[in-house]
């Protein structure tokens, strides 16, 4: 054997160990955004304004359906942009990203011994259950099965056909965790993946008992030790955050589990998450075949993009934590996403905007690619322009009118018009679903035609935000009608809308229709005056 060969294993092992070393190695940071990020120009971090700018004026924000984009580099805020009327102190309903809070929180209770290890049988955390059930195969329903959603559950989440989805049955039930528990095996648990947000509720349900309060301990040992202090968490009926669904936060705050991630759980010195959990959640434990995500993989409650370099914390609608380790890169984006322009998001996101790192360092500064980015995001959160409305004559001389209204699918009870002198028309709606739960919205309409600001409980936002009033924003629009009454209102922090509701006044009657400009869909409602 010549001398080359016998130090060959020598050698691969130093290159090995090199390898090792450098993919491990964790960026040194300068700052951490435990009380507010720091933004820098995106040359001094080695990217290129030019081809962002180019990027986001190829696909324009509110086209793709955009309410936010967060681009974070090297640990600095490159990019913060917000479609009006949005802001970044705006709380957003994340949807599924709440997955990956949840799946975090566990790895923080496991690692303080409150919680069972993954390798046990999920219901051996319910005693009551566990007497009572016979399936055996649900016996034997790991934690690790909950968080790679491989249960085994017979659970539809989405529905189709005339069969309603698990989902939707869920939240209409009086006890969620119940509900999730009763669904019937349809296979042995463990072997294939099969999206299910019940299954995320069954973590908050066991972290609820076993930590002696969820929200409380996400706030002392995940939120208040990165700087998150507002928040909002949907609950079920008997008080259970929604594991799956349920939580809202600022875009900001969103980036923070990100980099939380991108360093190993690690934040200021302390280690807020395991380092073990954290690649055991990043990791691709399972394909996802017959997912709306079909070529991805999952991990813990985190999906994982088929080249490996990218994993993403994915919520309905376009609610979106991507973390690229390999370029330091972290992106934001909140949304009601068209999805007739889903290629073009992800070209974006996935694409257009990690080419645009093209170094690790500083390079030399752009004015040219600054003053285009500046602009685009300057005009992205303008309101649009101001017109003043001629307000229809059947409107004009009412002062304050109250119209009722008969049983219907919008649980609207009643609806009154004020005419005021100073701020336009206002528009109070009550309803009161069947559930007993109750709600006002309340939208100003001005006579210049500009957006008003409000907060009001929307029926539309109840699953997400519940009995919380949430900002919205209000408009009024020129009908042409001397009958008819236009208002465009948008809700800020959900997927519905934008709403065009379209009030006609003849004799003592109203008609009410309210249309979902996102997919055209509308209901008519008729009512009397009182």
């Amino acid at each position: 054997m010549n001398r080359i060969a016998k130090q060959l294993p020598l050698f691969v092992v130093c290159i090995y160990l090199l390898t090792f070393i450098s993919c491990n190695k964790m960026p040194q940071r300068s700052y951490w955004p435990t009380d507010e990020w720091k933004t820098a120009r995106a040359e001094s971090v080695g990217m290129d304004s030019q081809k962002i700018a180019g990027a986001l004026s190829t696909y324009t924000m509110k086209n793709l359906g955009l309410h936010s984009l967060l681009v974070i580099h090297n640990g600095f805020v490159v990019v913060e942009g917000y479609g009006y009327p949005y802001t970044k102190d705006t709380l957003h309903n994340i949807n599924s990203v709440t997955k990956s809070f949840t799946s975090s929180l566990y790895g923080i209770a496991l690692e303080k011994g409150l919680v069972a290890s993954i390798d046990s049988p999920m219901l051996n955390s319910f005693p009551k259950r566990l007497e009572t059930e016979q399936d055996e195969r649900k016996r034997k329903m790991t934690i690790q099965d909950i968080l790679t959603m491989r249960t085994g559950l017979n659970w539809n989440e989405d529905g189709g056909g005339n069969i309603e989805s698990s989902f939707s049955r869920m939240l209409g039930a009086e006890d969620c965790l119940s509900f999730i528990l009763d669904t019937p095996m349809l296979t042995d648990s463990g072997k294939t993946f099969d999206y299910n947000t019940g299954a995320s509720h069954i973590l908050t349900a066991l972290l609820e008992d076993k930590t002696g309060g969820l929200e409380r301990f996400a706030r002392q040992s995940l939120f208040s030790p990165l700087g998150i202090h507002t928040i909002h968490w949907k609950k079920d009926p008997q008080g259970i955050p929604m594991g799956g669904y349920g939580l809202s936060l600022t875009s900001r705050d969103m980036a923070k589990l990100g980099f939380l991630y991108l360093n190993k759980g690690l934040w200021d010195g302390k280690q807020i998450i395991p380092r073990s959990w954290v690649e055991e959640a990043v990791k691709a434990h399972t394909a996802t075949p017959g997912s709306f995500s079909p070529g991805y993989f999952y991990g813990y409650q985190w999906w994982i993009s088929p080249d490996k370099k990218t994993y993403i914390a994915q919520g309905y609608g376009g609610q979106n934590i991507f973390v690229n380790p390999d370029l330091d890169l972290i992106i934001v984006t909140t949304a009601a996403l068209n999805y007739r322009r889903l290629n073009d998001y992800y070209t974006l996101i996935t694409q257009e905007i990690p080419a645009s790192c093209v170094s690790a360092g500083k390079i030399p500064e752009n004015k040219e690619g600054e003053q285009a980015l500046d602009s685009l995001l300057a005009a992205w959160a303008s309101p649009p322009p101001a017109q003043a409305i001629r307000l229809p004559s059947a409107f004009a001389q009412n002062t304050d009118t109250t119209f009722v209204f008969d049983t219907n699918e919008q649980d609207l009870q009643s609806l009154t018009i004020t005419l005021d002198s100073e701020k336009g028309i206002i528009i109070r709606q009550t309803y009161q679903s069947k559930r007993g739960e109750q709600g006002i919205t309340e939208c100003i309409g001005s006579l210049g035609g500009e957006y008003r600001l409000s907060r009001s409980v929307m029926n539309e936002a109840r699953y997400q935000f519940g009995d919380t009033p949430i900002q919205t924003a209000c408009r009024l629009i020129e009908s042409g009608d001397e009958q008819t009454l236009l208002m465009e209102i948008v809700p800020l922090g959900i997927v519905e809308g934008p709403f065009l509701d379209r009030f006609s006044v003849e004799n003592q009657e109203i008609t009410f229709t309210r249309i979902n400009q996102a997919n055209r869909r509308s209901v008519t409602i008729k009512g009397r005056k009182t």
